[in-house]
């Protein structure tokens, strides 16, 4: 075997040591092939900190059935902020499913999960949900997003309608489809949040949310979704499965913790961040 291919395999070896997958360091692909579809309330594309990478093309208001995205609430803007924070060299696609929160359909998440399909986009974040059975129709789109290797990524969310009591995930949508990595938020290592939906499809929960204050599992999911945005941009071979399994293994299990409370355990912010990869470094290239 050629030295150089040696050192190669050595290095890899020394990755996947270190919780790092094959695919971050054999070969790579044009960081700024990496979209994220925003499923939310709109995106605002003039902020200053979204500038240039918002892909208005494509773009979709599925609640007015329209092309206009603008966000007038901010929360799928500050989504946005978030995603963008972990995955700097990376673009969002705003698809608009509410106003405010509410009025969410079955039939707006199956148009937006297509839409995100046919733009290209290999990471979809759903920062919301809505208390819904599952209709054939959004399976089966959450199925071809699986299958063409789209990462589904959505926050476990407080409450339907009742933002102060807390349901079970299994009764929500997008929540309780089996492709969705489930993202909560806790306000301690040690602690659940205690009006958090809750059941086992909760992955995870990240250790409050990195940025200005703002909390919740909305912006956890967010940069759970930047996360593995990034690490696509380093490696477009990353599936939806291996995305699944390597963030799980920066979740630390919390002995004595309620079943369905905290998921697999709780996630350190930076840790998980630090770990999706060198995308600051890949931005200023």
């Amino acid at each position: 075997m050629a030295k150089g291919k040696k050192r190669a395999v050595a290095a890899a070896a020394v990755g996947l040591a270190a919780g790092v997958g094959l695919a971050f360091w054999w070969g790579t692909r044009p960081a700024e092939s990496i979209l994220v579809a925003v499923v939310d309330t709109g995106v605002d594309a003039a902020d200053p900190s979204l500038k240039g990478r918002v892909l208005a093309e494509g773009a979709w208001n599925f609640f007015d059935s329209n092309a206009d995205f603008k966000d007038e609430d901010g929360h799928g803007t500050e989504v946005a902020r978030r995603v963008l924070a972990a995955c700097p060299v990376c673009r969002v696609l705003p698809l608009k499913v509410t106003k405010r929160g509410a009025g969410v359909r079955a039939k707006d998440l199956e148009g937006a999960f297509a839409k995100a399909l046919e733009a290209g986009a290999r990471v979809v974040n759903v920062s919301l949900g809505v208390e819904s059975p599952v209709t054939p129709e959004l399976k089966a789109a959450a199925e071809k997003l699986d299958a063409a290797g789209v990462l589904l990524v959505a926050a476990a969310g407080t409450g339907a309608p009742n933002p102060f009591k807390s349901v079970l995930l299994s009764k929500m949508i997008p929540q309780s489809l089996p492709q969705t990595l489930v993202v909560g938020v806790a306000p301690a290592a040690d602690r659940a949040e205690t009006v958090q939906n809750t059941g086992p499809e909760l992955a995870f929960c990240v250790v409050h949310a990195i940025g200005d204050g703002k909390r919740g599992s909305s912006y956890a999911a967010a940069e759970v979704s930047g996360w593995a945005a990034c690490r696509l941009a380093r490696s477009g071979r990353w599936d939806p499965e291996s995305l699944k399994e390597a963030v799980l293994k920066f979740a630390k299990p919390v002995a004595d913790a309620e079943p369905g409370r905290l998921g697999a355990g709780t996630v350190d912010p930076a840790e998980l961040l630090a770990g999706a990869g060198d995308c600051p470094a890949l931005a200023a290239q």
